[in-house]
Order: C-alpha cells, then sequence, then structure tokens
C-alpha cells in the first residue's frame, strides 16, 4: 500500500498534476539548460506569400546546434552549425533565404533559435492545453516563439510569431533530452 502511494506521488510530481504552468515550465527548463536535446523536426517559413518547408534532424549541445537538412532531396546532408554565429557547412554550399523575422534571421535559423528557447527564454505567458501547455516564450521586443508541449511536457510544435504574423512553423518529433539536471 505505501509502495503504492508513493508511486502515485512520484508520477504526480512528474506530470506536473497540480503545478502552475510556470513552475512546470520552470523545472523542465532547469533540466533541459545542460543537456543534449535531439529531435527531427519539419519547418515551414512563409515571406510574402512564398512558403518554404525543410525537414532536418537536431542536435543540441550547451555549446553548438547542429541541424542537418533531410528534405528537400537536393540539400539533404547540408548542415547548419551554430556556435554564435550561424554558418551553413557542406562542401562550401551556401543556402540564402529570405529574413522571416524581424531580427533578419533565415528560416535556417528557426532551430537553433528553438533550441536556445527552450534553454534559456524568458516565459512570458502560458494556458492549459488538455493535460500540456501553450508556453509563450521571449526572443525578442518584436518576436515570439508559441511552444505546444503534451502532458509529459515533450514539446510538440512551435510557431516563430514576427511583428505580430505567424512567420515560421515547427512540426516536432521523436524529442529526446539527454543528461542536465
Amino acid at each position: 500500500m505505501r509502495k503504492g502511494l508513493c508511486f502515485l506521488c512520484l508520477a504526480a510530481l512528474l506530470c506536473g498534476c497540480g503545478r502552475g504552468g510556470e513552475e512546470r515550465f520552470a523545472v523542465w527548463q532547469e533540466a533541459a539548460a545542460g543537456a543534449e536535446l535531439s529531435f527531427s523536426a519539419r519547418v515551414t517559413a512563409s515571406v510574402d506569400g512564398t512558403a518554404w518547408t525543410y525537414a532536418a534532424g537536431v542536435r543540441s549541445g550547451t555549446e553548438e546546434t547542429e541541424v542537418t537538412l533531410t528534405e528537400p532531396a537536393a540539400l539533404s546532408g547540408l548542415t547548419l552549425r551554430q556556435r554564435g554565429e550561424s554558418t551553413l557547412e557542406y562542401d562550401g554550399a551556401v543556402l540564402a533565404l529570405p529574413p522571416v523575422a524581424a531580427n533578419g534571421d533565415s528560416p535556417a535559423a528557426a532551430l537553433p533559435l528553438l533550441c536556445a528557447a527552450l534553454r534559456g527564454g524568458r516565459l512570458l505567458s502560458w494556458s492549459k492545453l488538455g493535460e500540456g501547455m501553450e508556453a509563450e516564450l521571449y526572443v525578442s521586443e518584436e518576436e515570439r516563439l508559441l511552444v505546444v508541449f503534451d502532458g509529459a511536457m515533450t514539446p510538440l510544435s512551435a510557431v516563430l510569431v514576427s511583428r505580430g504574423r505567424a512567420a515560421v512553423t515547427i512540426e516536432i518529433e521523436g524529442f529526446a533530452q539527454k543528461g542536465g539536471e
């Protein structure tokens, strides 16, 4: 009986039952701060009525974020490594896309931006979404990142809002977190 009660208490703590969104996100973000994050993503960026879509695998440590394109096939294997400044590396190829964000970021910067915001972005607001939540994270004066988490606090999707419009949408699959607190 006692073991069963302890298990229920532990399960309630892990799922965040009884916690507000601020506390759930703070606990999650503290663990993510020192962890390696990895996931697959499908990104759609819209600029002046034109949309670009790409898929990528993401691995993000505390020092570097690496994004390897998997789609479109012509760009498969192109890798973006961000260590402060964004640089695209793959046999000397350069990927030039128009900016989608107020700060001049291209769609290629969306995934490193997401990783940085998950680790250290300031929570502006949150709302309950079924068992999960939607978190609004501060990016800049003109930009916000809306991230949807499931009940286990696994990121499912994100939208970069720039100057009041949805500039980039990100679908997240296979999110994993290794290490951290």
